[in-house]
């Protein structure tokens, strides 16, 4: 494994024979173009999404650690930490019209898109990982961090209406 620094401070560990691109100074958008598999650890950030594309598949977040594998006829997206957004896409042009998502995943969630059938399904990660008892959820300059402690989590996508 590979693991490159971006200019936003995000790491991509990058898996034997896989390859990335991306723009030496990010835009309004971090975008990053993948193919094969790499684990994201992306900065938060606010103000300027971080996303990936791969395969037909866009995985966008904010801040969060999360894995793309990218083969020829199937990506798959699994959500370590964080909440990513994952959105099946046609051609470029889609991609950056930034489409709603089609599925939301979070920890020790996944999604695999299957390119012959186009489709898009969610489901648990094989091995789930505990999450830690006190979470933080997402912040911006203008606010202050939350902790959630032995609460629903349907109290918690309603107070910041996630779904």
């Amino acid at each position: 494994p590979l693991a490159v620094t971006l200019s936003d401070g995000s790491v991509v560990t990058l898996q034997p024979g896989s390859r990335v691109s991306y723009a030496t100074a990010f835009g309004p958008l971090r975008q990053v173009f993948l193919l094969g598999d790499a684990h994201f650890a992306v900065r938060k950030d606010a103000r300027h999404p971080f996303v990936v594309y791969a395969n037909g598949v866009v995985a966008r977040v904010v801040g969060t650690q999360f894995w793309v594998r990218a083969q020829t006829s199937a990506v798959t997206v699994e959500v370590t930490s964080g909440c990513v957004a994952v959105s099946k896409v046609r051609d470029a042009r889609q991609a950056l019209a930034q489409p709603p998502p089609d599925v939301v995943l979070l920890a020790n969630q996944r999604a695999v898109y299957s390119a012959p059938d186009d489709r898009l399904a969610k489901s648990l990660v094989a091995n789930p990982q505990p999450v830690a008892e006190a979470s933080e959820v997402g912040t911006t300059e203008a606010t202050a961090t939350v902790h959630y402690v032995h609460q629903p989590v349907s109290k918690i996508f309603q107070e910041w209406k996630i779904l």
